[in-house]
Parts: structure tokens; sequence; C-alpha cells
């Protein structure tokens, strides 16, 4: 039951930082973009 719980609560804490980390890869590459199109 704790190894259970323990797996689940890793594999929300894993999910959780991929989607952080999706987030901000993309504010990033939009934020080049935008500086990109300025320095054009």
């Amino acid at each position: 039951m704790t190894d259970t719980l323990g797996l689940v609560h890793t594999g929300w804490v894993g999910g959780i930082m991929v989607l952080i980390a999706a987030i901000l890869t993309m504010i990033s590459y939009q934020m080049e973009q935008k500086e990109q199109t300025q320095t054009i």
C-alpha cells in the first residue's frame, strides 16, 4: 500500500515537473521568436 502510494506520488511529481519544463521551454522559445522578429 505504502509503496503504491509512493509510486503514484512520484509519478505525479514527475508529471508536474515535465509539464513545468514544457511550459518554460515554450515561453523561452516564444521570447526568442519575438526577439528575432524585433531585431529583423
